[in-house]
């Protein structure tokens, strides 16, 4: 049995997921809550999709200890809605290995606007639910009233009293959370060659002939730590902040030839980038912060709670976190 709890933000989705697995469990039946909000987590880490199997009685989602996690990489479904939708997939399909006789998805609160109304029904249809309960009255929201035309959906009543999150109040929220997942971290130094690199074309690619290293170098009027080319993508770490103009990346394309995009990032520059420390079955384990990048050994430094001999891959998220949890800058293009 699959429940899906649709709703604005505000609505009281997590108060209502929180009651309805409560309620389940105290029937007896196994009950599993995969937290589909990625901005304002309760089981994982922001930028996470979570399930967690129901033992006891909670007052708060923050209570359930994650079984199962995907690390999207960003904390607003807008970024890259399909990644949310198959994160949701996947971790429904690996969820059904602890048997739960219910499992209720609780989602964020994006349902306005033209990709969110798509979204919402990709997710929908990804899910094959047996009810969705929608926070309010979906008929004072005519649009996602008519993308879900086909479904029987439950109104349930918002709570009258409901304390609203002010946008500081979620940044404050997910801060929290990351530094909670960075409890007892320690440094590690991972080699590129043993793991995977995933969400970027750094040491995915090829070195450039040393003459065109001279030629950026050239155009750039700075030294090339490390360059490489992947297809028709060319990344270059430079040593120094350089302001980069379109001039530049011309003169460099029309000098190599076959060059589609060009990156150019400065060294040190990857520092507190949030990655995902997945497992040999693609799940995450845990959030990590980029320390350093050595791009001549190919080794990367990170600080992370994990463990290295589990670490098969890490995702490079869309997020800068400091140590303390502490958001840094955000991005919807890839920092490396």
């Amino acid at each position: 049995l699959r429940v899906v709890i649709l709703g604005g933000t505000d609505s009281g989705k997590t108060s209502f997921t929180t009651f309805l697995a409560n309620n389940a469990l105290a029937q007896g039946f196994r009950v599993a809550v995969l937290d589909a909000d990625i901005g304002q987590a309760d089981i994982g880490p922001p930028s996470c999709i979570s399930l967690s199997m129901l033992r006891e009685h909670v007052v708060s989602l923050r209570e359930c200890s994650p079984d199962i996690m995907y690390f999207v990489g960003f904390d607003t479904p807008s970024y890259a809605p399909e990644k949310v939708v198959s994160g949701v997939l996947k971790i429904l399909r690996e969820g059904e290995n602890l048997s739960p006789y219910i499992t209720i998805i609780n989602t964020d609160g994006w349902i306005e606007g033209i990709r969110a109304y798509i979204y919402k029904r990709a997710l929908i249809e990804a899910i094959e639910p047996n009810i969705i309960a929608f926070m309010g009255k979906i008929s004072a929201n005519t649009a996602m009233a008519n993308y879900l035309y086909d479904y029987d959906v439950i109104e349930v009543p918002s709570p009258k009293v409901y304390a609203k999150k002010s946008p500081p109040k979620r940044k404050a929220f997910r801060e929290s959370n990351y530094m909670r997942f960075l409890q007892d971290s320690s440094m590690i130094t991972l080699n590129a060659d043993e793991i995977k690199i995933l969400n970027t074309y750094l040491f995915h690619g090829d070195p450039l002939p040393a003459v065109d290293k001279e030629i950026i170098e050239e155009v750039l009027n700075t030294r090339v730590i490390h360059h490489e080319k992947y297809k028709d993508e060319l990344l270059i770490i430079v040593a120094d902040n350089i302001k980069v103009n379109k001039t530049s990346i011309t003169l460099i394309k029309m000098a190599l030839q076959h060059i589609g995009n060009v990156k150019i990032v400065k060294a040190g520059d990857e520092k507190n980038i949030l990655v995902g420390i997945l497992n040999e079955k693609g799940f995450c384990e845990g959030i990590g912060i980029i320390d350093k990048i050595d791009y001549t050994k190919r080794k990367i430094r990170i600080l992370t709670s994990c463990r290295k001999h589990r670490i098969k891959a890490i995702v490079l998220g869309l997020i800068k976190i400091n140590r303390d949890g502490r958001e840094i800058e955000k991005s919807p293009y890839r920092f490396l």
